[in-house]
């Protein structure tokens, strides 16, 4: 099945390459040129569509196996009763009006950045990333967003701890204090 869907893809290929897309200027456009491309949209829409298709009907078949093992369980009263579609929505970005945006001389995405990996930053210490991201880039490595900023709080509170403890912030704001003592 996926090497039928290279092999298709492969030929809309060709049919993009052969399309003269010099002939769609506005100066240099003609009838001829804009029924070829119009063609070659229309079959690719209903290409695309026949996969969006047999990918669904790939999933229902998924989810009906997937109910029969676990015991008869309807899997779609399960997602009722625990998916969240405005939390997906809030998560995904999906209300976002421009959902591509030009930036840097390429084409970025708006929506879905939850199933998008960080960029990798010059810094190693640097863990900075996009909201909801699903992982953090760290020391070279990818970690889990929420195993890392759990491991996050609880090194800050043990740092804030400790320094109850030892009572530093008092000690600290001694020695401040007799600093302006002495310049008095």
């Amino acid at each position: 099945h996926t090497k039928q869907m290279i092999k298709r893809n492969k030929e809309f290929y060709d049919k993009l390459s052969e399309t003269d897309f010099e002939l769609l200027t506005i100066e240099k456009l003609n009838p001829a040129a804009y029924s070829k491309f119009k063609t070659y949209l229309q079959e690719l829409n209903v290409y695309y569509n026949t996969i969006f298709n047999e990918s669904s009907k790939q999933k229902e078949n998924y989810i009906f196996a997937l109910s029969r093992l676990n015991g008869g369980v309807n899997v779609n009263n399960l997602k009722d009763e625990y998916f969240n579609e405005s939390l997906s929505d809030l998560v995904r970005n999906a209300t976002a009006k421009k959902r591509i945006i030009e930036t840097d001389g390429y084409l970025a995405p708006k929506t879905d950045y939850v199933f998008f990996r960080p960029i990798e930053l010059k810094s190693n210490f640097d863990y900075r990333a996009h909201f909801f991201a699903p992982e953090k880039h760290f020391v070279g490595n990818y970690y889990d967003t929420f195993k890392f900023n759990i491991i996050v709080i609880w090194l800050a509170a043990m740092f804030l701890y400790f320094t109850l403890y030892l009572d530093l912030l008092r000690r600290f704001l001694n020695i401040f204090g007799k600093i302006t003592n002495r310049n008095t």
